[in-house]
């Protein structure tokens, strides 16, 4: 990570045929059109091996097909190609994290740290890896970190309404989930959390009310959602 200043990343400037391959590729990768972004990824890292942006995108593609340890590879690949970066590093993270290698991750996300003190998505990764290993009182301080830089953000609330819960604070996680549905009252999953708390306190009178009003405030037109209540009424036996 200490680099001289001499350092320069080894990449190139992109001409307009590989922007506006990269500009294709990326909108495959956002309908889900996973093989087709691959080959448009691959052409132009065939063209430009050091493409950071083509490595990322192919990296993404084998994280979105579970194919982690693939994913891994290209993460750590443009990690060499820029070491100055913060992206790389975080979605390494980010897979060390689904393979449960909780110690990496930490490092990682805190070099990310190191490059920008601000990156909420390192702060919560690293309450994710506190988490996993019950240091409460670390998470939180990540989390409410994270809070700081951005009071609207919802995925940091969430995660310490699930340490209040683990904790057995249920107020505070009742508190930190119904701020979240203050800031955005589509967060489908706020209202699945929220009705777990109460069915775990046999509150099943609230539960009901809480995946009554999701029904209200959801899309109606979102038919996975609607089958996600349904299952959670079944698991929660209301």
């Amino acid at each position: 990570m200490n680099q001289t200043s001499t350092w320069k990343p080894l990449v190139k400037r992109l001409d307009s045929g590989e922007r506006e391959r990269l500009k294709i590729a990326k909108e495959l990768l956002r309908k889900k059109q996973h093989e087709e972004a691959l080959v448009e990824f691959n052409a132009i890292l065939e063209n430009n091996p050091q493409s950071i942006n083509a490595l990322l995108g192919i990296g993404l593609v084998y994280l979105r097909q579970e194919h982690l340890d693939e994913a891994l590879a290209r993460f750590k690949q443009a990690k060499l190609l820029d070491p100055l970066q913060p992206k790389p590093y975080l979605l390494e993270g980010f897979v060390l994290l689904r393979q449960g290698n909780m110690a990496e991750a930490e490092q990682v996300f805190k070099a990310v740290l190191s490059l920008d003190s601000r990156s909420h998505r390192a702060l919560l990764g690293l309450g994710e890896v506190f988490l996993t290993a019950k240091r409460y009182d670390d998470a939180l301080i990540h989390l409410r970190e994270a809070l700081r830089y951005n009071p609207q953000l919802v995925a940091p609330r969430l995660l310490s309404a699930k340490i209040y819960s683990e904790q057995g604070k249920f107020d505070e996680a009742v508190g930190e989930i119904r701020t979240v549905l203050e800031i955005d009252p589509g967060q489908a999953r706020a209202y699945f959390q929220l009705a777990r708390l109460h069915a775990s306190r046999n509150e099943l009178g609230k539960a009901a009310e809480v995946l009554a009003l999701a029904m209200e405030k959801l899309p109606n037109n979102n038919t996975s959602l609607y089958l996600k209540i349904g299952l959670l009424a079944n698991d929660i036996k209301l």
